[in-house]
């Protein structure tokens, strides 16, 4: 999955460079309005089902119930497939009515080709949902993570030159999702999955899955307006271009926050697994050691994104100006998001889904309160407090009930130094580039310029491990994890002695 997110990462930056070096703020200001009610509506349609099948599917493969387990993927199967469609539908007749919303009459044609393509994002999804409840993750990483940005980028190369402007993304958006369920439903054969029969699992419905999945869809849905509900806002009280630069913006700042994604894709299965086991130690274990593992990387990244903000935005075009304490708020909110750990699924793994439901309508009314005061006054500075603030609220809040119920606290001494480090190495790196570099990012073209930061962020990033290292801020477990994932990259596999 980190070889998988480390992929998509790349070809999406490339494709956000294309976008803003040959389309513009604007054009992405629109596809991205137009993306987020397509991400509302994936979110309807899936109902919290991808969470259900992976805390049940390990639970049942330990247990040996097979039957059970046929059951769980038809409901999933049957249920997700019907309402994206619906759903899809529905928009296509409606899709008038968020032209007058956004106020933006290019809107229109984008919307209707990525609903279209709705019912193959969800097949998608229950594909990944199935495969890493196995908990083996290459086939999400595989048409996730490499498949379909790798597709879609290839199609937008095409497509741009024939002048589609505002078409082109969604265009190629479709192609990528279109392409990803095929071949994902011809190589889910050669999973460990093939020792189910899909095709049986589709004669069952157990409604009592969808009763489960309820409050899993209901904090699904606040989170991903907790998350999104800034781009409405700026889309309703401002125009396209300042969505695109503000999305463009939030783009570059979350890269660190990605590695989070790929942990938790085999960290909900897993720590399922040990809950279920009563493996209390091993699930408390698992939940401190993916919060390091994620601060040591994290927060160098972070680091080094709000001191080269200008230069990095640069790359997407000269329309991509931006004030300094954007990437600042930003970055500060992937930190702290990052050393809350997967609070969210680790109180699912425990059976605590209302918990988290009042969580995330808790931080989904501080969202609306502060974009409704803020966005309209302050624009994307606005926008961009409010966003932060919610996040903050949600995981905070569940992280002090995750310590009140099973005494999960993930803060000590080598991580508050992590943090400190950060800030350390930050102030350092600005006034040197303050002094020195700033006119040596400036000079070259945009191909220089991407090289010139890749070297300094790696050569950034390499001085900070060093000092990890020096100040002994990691475990001797980390050792292992090392040394296990080197084989995994030099022999495909670990070594059989472990």
């Amino acid at each position: 999955m980190l070889l998988g997110i480390a992929v998509k990462t790349f070809i999406s930056m490339i494709q956000n460079i294309l976008i803003g070096q040959k389309l513009g703020p604007e054009v992405l200001g629109t596809f991205t309005l137009a993306n987020t009610i397509f991400q509302l509506l994936s979110i309807l349609s899936i109902f919290g089902l991808y969470n259900t099948i992976n805390r049940f599917v390990p639970e049942y493969l330990v247990k040996k119930r097979h039957k059970s387990l046929q059951k769980l993927l038809g409901t999933a199967i049957r249920f997700s497939l019907l309402i994206s469609v619906l759903f899809s539908i529905i928009t296509l007749a409606t899709t008038s009515l968020f032209i007058d919303i956004f106020n933006d009459k290019n809107l229109g044609i984008p919307l209707r080709i990525l609903v279209i393509a709705l019912p193959f994002f969800t097949m998608i999804r229950m594909i990944s949902a199935l495969t890493t409840s196995f908990e083996t993750t290459k086939m999400q990483a595989l048409l996730e993570s490499i498949l379909f940005p790798f597709t879609t980028v290839t199609v937008l190369f095409l497509l741009i030159p024939l002048k589609y402007t505002y078409n082109a993304i969604p265009l190629a958006t479709f192609v990528g999702y279109l392409t990803t369920f095929l071949i994902g439903l011809f190589l889910i054969r050669f999973t460990r999955v093939k020792q189910i029969s899909i095709s049986e699992s589709l004669k069952f419905f157990e409604v009592k899955y969808l009763k489960y999945s309820i409050p899993i869809f209901i904090n699904a849905l606040f989170l991903f307006l907790i998350t999104w509900f800034d781009t409405f806002a700026l889309g309703y009280f401002k125009d396209s271009k300042e969505v695109g630069i503000y999305n463009a913006t939030y783009s570059v700042a979350i890269v660190p926050r990605l590695l989070l994604t790929a942990l938790n894709t085999i960290f909900f299965p897993t720590i399922s697994r040990l809950i279920s086991q009563g493996n209390l130690s091993g699930a408390r274990n698992c939940f401190n050691d993916v919060i390091r593992i994620l601060s040591v990387i994290t927060i160098p990244m972070s680091t080094f994104i709000v001191v080269f903000s200008q230069e990095i935005l640069h790359i997407f075009g000269k329309e991509f100006e931006i004030p300094f304490s954007l990437m600042l708020i930003f970055s500060i909110g992937s930190i702290l998001n990052v050393i809350s750990g997967p609070v969210k699924l680790t109180l699912n793994a425990f059976d605590k889904q209302g918990l988290v439901s009042i969580n995330s309508a808790i931080a989904l009314l501080t969202s609306i309160f502060l974009n409704i005061i803020l966005t309209p006054k302050y624009g994307i500075i606005g926008a961009a407090i409010s966003n932060t603030a919610a996040v903050i609220v949600h995981n905070y809040t569940s992280l002090f009930q995750l310590n009140l119920l099973r005494k999960f606290n993930p803060f000590n001494l080598k991580l508050i130094s992590l943090v400190i480090l950060g800030v350390i190495s930050g102030i350092g790196l600005w006034t040197i580039k303050t002094e020195i570099f700033d006119i040596f990012f400036q000079v070259g073209n945009i191909y220089s310029r991407l090289f010139k930061l890749t070297i300094a962020a790696g050569s950034f990033f390499s001085i900070y491990i060093v000092f990890v290292i020096i100040f002994k801020l990691y475990n001797p477990k980390d050792k292992a994890l090392v040394k296990m994932l080197l084989e995994k990259v030099r022999y495909g596999k670990e070594k059989e002695s472990r």
